[in-house]
């Protein structure tokens, strides 16, 4: 699986935008979804963070626009709520 940069939404968290990747709304959800039972390359997770990063002030998720603030709360957002299966 590989990282479409056509398919980020400057409106959304950096997770929806990573369960977007995989054709998932995690707004229009009705059930919970098991992360584990999901596999996003690891490399390209990280593509996906530095693009967010670098791009921090088009991000009107983020209101923090200090870098190592953005960093911080997209880490958060990873150990709760991106992918975790392993391949």
């Amino acid at each position: 699986m590989k990282l479409n940069l056509k398919k980020i939404n400057f409106n959304q968290s950096a997770t929806w935008n990573m369960w977007y990747q995989m054709g998932i709304d995690i707004d229009a959800l009705t059930v919970k979804l098991d992360v584990t039972a999901f596999y996003f390359p690891q490399k390209e997770q990280d593509k996906l963070v530095e693009y967010i990063i670098d791009n921090r002030y088009k991000m009107k998720f983020y209101k923090r626009k200090h870098k190592q603030a953005v960093r911080n709360y997209i880490n958060a957002e990873i150990l709760a709520y991106f992918p975790r299966g392993n391949k």
